[in-house]
């Protein structure tokens, strides 16, 4: 399958996919009033929403250079920055091209090589990840008392689930030993197969996973490194946490709640559709709706996640836009960054 055919194909899934759950969501839905608590959202807690945003990614471009400093060049603040929101320009048009995009925008500028890079993105995601579920889990541990109910409904729906009349937990325990012998068993099948090109590739890209492990040891200021990481996510929380005060039906929200909806908008942008279109709105109305003793409407949940989502999409599209003109308007790296 060509190359164009593929990516073509995987935008236009991941867009439907979107689309579809968007409709969904606003499916039966009083879209008039909707419009109209739009309308009278307080357009100041945006902007301030907007500006914590900005910040957050800032501390993420200054924490890129950090990581990519052991490579050689550590590139300026102004290219980091250009790069990372060229990159999130990028996710709204593809989920995952974001990180290729703004590595190779950085490589285009330093001639650092890409699968160092790219090294660099994952252990930086890796450090997000392990951040996200610590979050998580304290977020989990302050609303205990809203979140025992569905966490113990979960858990005895998993322990009675069955496939094919047995336990979920049996298949590991077969599967697990099953496929260490398949593996055995094929070893030097395996072995030619990793002849492959798909494999070379996977091979070069292992060796800049590496390359990343090497940035974090080799770092010069590892609790300046903390300190970006802790601000990243404090922005996006303030991001979060501004919007609240923008709708009268939500502007009562709590700090604890705002971790909430942190952690849910969290998982929702990261769903594999475009900019989080559909994935969002549904995960953060359903939570506004649930949240006990707040009496938030669907359609003011939904007003909340539609405006919330659209502002920090607009931001991304304009600033994102801004430093594809920077990136390319660039002539050379001299001034980008700096040799060691």
């Amino acid at each position: 399958m060509p190359a164009w055919l593929k990516k073509t194909l995987q935008f236009s899934a991941s867009l439907v996919a979107g689309l579809f759950i968007l409709w969904l969501v606003f499916r039966g839905q009083d879209l008039d009033t909707i419009k109209s608590t739009l309308a009278s959202a307080k357009f100041e807690w945006i902007l301030a929403s907007g500006v914590a945003a900005i910040v957050a990614h800032g501390f993420r471009a200054a924490r890129w250079a950090m990581l990519i400093e052991p490579l050689g060049t550590k590139p300026g603040f102004f290219l980091s920055f250009n790069a990372v929101m060229f990159g999130y320009l990028a996710n709204l048009a593809l989920p995952r091209m974001g990180e290729i995009t703004r590595c190779g925008a950085i490589s285009r500028k330093t001639k650092i090589p890409i699968n160092g890079l790219i090294g660099t993105v994952i252990i930086e995601r890796a450090i997000d990840m392990v951040l996200l579920v610590l979050i998580t889990g304290l977020t989990v541990l302050f609303n205990l008392g809203l979140l025992q109910g569905p966490i113990t409904r979960f858990s005895s729906r998993m322990a009675e689930a069955q496939l094919l009349g047995l336990p979920l937990w049996v298949y590991p325990l077969v599967l697990v030993p099953a496929g260490l012998f398949a593996l055995y068993f094929y070893r030097k099948k395996l072995a030619h197969r990793l002849q492959h090109p798909f494999f070379v590739k996977l091979k070069g890209f292992i060796r800049g996973l590496l390359t990343g492990v090497k940035s974090i040891r080799e770092l010069k200021h590892p609790f300046l490194f903390v300190g970006y990481s802790v601000g990243i996510w404090v922005g996006y929380y303030l991001m979060t946490y501004f919007c609240v005060f923008a709708f009268t039906s939500t502007s009562m929200l709590d700090p604890n709640e705002g971790l909430l909806i942190l952690v849910a908008g969290s998982f929702g942008f990261v769903a594999p559709v475009q900019g989080g279109i559909g994935a969002y709105h549904a995960v953060i109305s359903k939570l506004l709706v649930m949240l006990p003793g707040r009496g938030i409407s669907t359609t003011d949940a939904l007003s909340f996640a539609t405006l919330t989502h659209a502002a920090q999409t607009i931001l991304i599209m304009v600033v994102g836009f801004i430093s594809v003109l920077f990136l390319f308007g660039l002539k050379s790296k001299h001034g980008t960054a700096t040799k060691h």
